[in-house]
């Protein structure tokens, strides 16, 4: 394909890119707050349990 052709696709498809895009972003976005809320959790349960023991 030419190139001229690749960015008249773009170009002409530029807003379900860009929805594609942001719903990617969205997701990656959920699961690393997801994952960080879990690690987080963890931590604490393991803190607690530290402190009633020597």
């Amino acid at each position: 394909m030419d190139l001229k052709i690749i960015i008249a696709i773009l170009n002409e498809n530029s807003g379900a890119i860009n929805g594609i895009l942001l719903s990617i972003l969205i997701l990656v976005t959920i699961y690393y707050a997801r994952s960080t809320h879990k690690l987080v959790k963890l931590e604490e349960k393991r803190e607690k349990g530290k402190k009633g023991s020597f």
